[in-house]
């Protein structure tokens, strides 16, 4: 994962109705798990052409348009409901290759068996109300075309453990969704769904919704949205889409921009939700919060639209922070993968993050976020707890990143 550098990324072409700052943006965004497909054209220099200090608060004026962010009304308050849920939401989860042979191997020989993998951290995952998990690979029907490096696909029994974890749904939109193309796309909702997983993200077809989608529990309705920088990794830049598959654009932000992705969470509120997620697939791999993270939280969140931003990508934790009193967590890591740390430092670190929201007579809301730090056994691949006796040095680190912006989130071990 992460082979190669970052590819300068070209700017958008001219439109219309677009603004000097699109039409003259050359951003340069992380290529997650990049592929070392000849498709890519990496610059020498991309790498060095960016911001990535946690401390960094300058915006990015490269960064999309996103004008009219705050011109769709906040939601009025519910009054007279009081109501409390908690929502949980993980890491990635990536079945790299090293590790299907794993589950392989543990089953047998017949079947993957992969819920071992995660055994220890089942009763953090069933704790909240509802549990969201990012599922970074497509899934196969049949248990044919396997994840290769760079290029993912996971056995069906992969979505299995983890329904059997505890997730009620997951994430979808990343850059290897078009890993096995749109049959792949279409096999993924089938065994998620098979699985009884929600999945948020693009749709398989032209005309078809693929998100939001909806999770009632409590007297609440919950929407979730997914978003990723790009779809596809061997491409390596933030707006192209296969010819095939123009709709997939509505599933990008760099496309969809912060004007859209707050459109869709007041569409979702239309619809009956009381509580708006939305999924970011963002940020460099293995470096910290950076500029361009940070201005797209901020227009999300001064929008009222949007409760939570579940960041993911990086493969690294990153902090989190509260903005307008709601919760931002940039990268929760990995949860699952096949990455080794002692060459990518970090990747064997997660936070499995549970935020609580309470809304009182008077419709006000408030939240409190708890985190159970976890670590992937680098020998056995098994996720573990992390505390101040077991894994502790992981256990401190991802503390003290989640912390690194003064977030009021505490550890739950």
């Amino acid at each position: 994962m992460g082979r190669s550098p970052r590819p300068t990324m070209r700017p958008m072409q001219p439109r219309a109705h677009a603004t000097a700052a699109v039409l003259t943006a050359a951003l340069v965004l992380a290529t997650g798990c990049a592929s070392g497909s000849s498709t890519s054209s990496p610059s020498a220099t991309s790498a060095s052409s960016h911001s990535s200090s946690e401390s960094s608060t300058t915006p990015n004026s490269q960064a999309p348009s996103n004008s009219g962010t705050s011109s769709i009304p906040a939601p009025k308050p519910v009054t007279g409901k009081p109501a409390t849920i908690t929502i949980g939401a993980s890491g990635d989860l990536i079945a790299h290759a090293s590790t299907v042979a794993q589950a392989r191997a543990a089953a047998g020989g017949q079947g993957y068996a992969f819920a071992p993998f995660f055994a220890a951290l089942k009763p953090t995952v069933e704790a909240p109300t509802i549990s969201i998990c990012q599922m970074e690979n497509p899934l196969s029907r049949t248990n044919t075309d396997l994840s290769v490096e760079y290029s993912f696909n996971a056995p069906r029994e992969f979505a299995t453990a983890t329904r059997s974890m505890g997730f009620d749904g997951c994430s979808t939109a990343n850059n290897h969704t078009w890993d096995r193309g749109q049959q792949g796309m279409e096999e993924t909702r089938e065994v998620l769904a098979a699985n009884d997983l929600k999945a948020s993200g693009p749709g398989t077809k032209a005309g078809e919704k693929g998100q939001p989608v909806f999770y009632e529990a409590n007297g609440l309705k919950v929407a979730q949205l997914s978003y990723s920088y790009s779809l596809i990794n061997a491409v390596g830049d933030q707006w192209s889409v296969p010819k095939e598959a123009p709709w997939l654009k509505d599933a990008m932000w760099f496309t969809r921009t912060s004007k859209g992705v707050v459109k869709d969470a007041a569409a979702a509120r239309a619809q009956g939700a009381d509580l708006v997620l939305v999924s970011m697939h963002w940020g460099y791999e293995y470096e910290g919060v950076n500029a361009q993270q940070k201005q797209v939280t901020a227009e999300l969140m001064r929008s009222g639209q949007v409760d939570w931003i579940i960041g993911n990508h990086p493969h690294v934790v990153q902090p989190c922070d509260k903005v307008n009193g709601r919760y931002v967590t940039y990268s929760l890591g990995n949860f699952f993968s096949g990455q080794i740390a002692a060459i990518k430092p970090g990747t064997a670190d997660g936070a499995f993050a549970a935020v609580t929201f309470e809304r009182d007579a008077a419709g006000k809301w408030k939240q409190s976020m708890t985190f159970q730090p976890t670590y992937q056994n680098q020998t056995t691949r098994h996720v573990e707890l992390a505390s101040p006796t077991s894994n502790a040095d992981s256990y401190r680190k991802t503390v003290r990143t989640m912390g690194l912006m003064g977030c009021d989130a505490k550890p739950a071990s």
